[in-house]
C-alpha cells in the first residue's frame, strides 16, 4: 500500500493529509493512514462475521527505506 507511485484519493488535500506533517512525509504519511483505515475495515467485517478469533492477518514488504522521491529512508545496518 504504501508503494510507488505516491499518491492518494483526492490528492495533497486529501482528508488522509496531515499538514503538520514535513512537506515531504505528507503523501506517505498519508498513504498509511489510508492502510490503516482499511485495515481497520477489514478487521471490524471479520469481527462482524465472528472470523476473527480464527483469522491471521500478515503483513510484508518487500523492499526497505526509499531514498528518492523526498523519502528519506534510511535501514541502517541493514542492506
Amino acid at each position: 500500500m504504501t508503494h510507488s507511485p505516491y499518491q492518494l484519493p483526492g490528492g495533497e488535500s486529501s482528508q488522509y493529509v496531515d499538514p503538520s506533517d514535513a512537506k515531504e512525509r505528507r503523501i506517505m504519511n498519508g498513504m498509511v493512514n489510508v492502510m490503516d483505515e482499511a485495515v481497520g475495515n477489514l478487521t471490524a467485517a471479520l469481527k462482524a462475521k465472528k472470523m476473527d478469533e480464527n483469522t491471521l492477518l500478515i503483513f510484508s514488504a518487500d523492499n526497505g527505506g526509499v531514498m528518492h522521491g523526498g523519502q528519506l529512508g534510511n535501514n541502517w545496518p541493514l542492506r
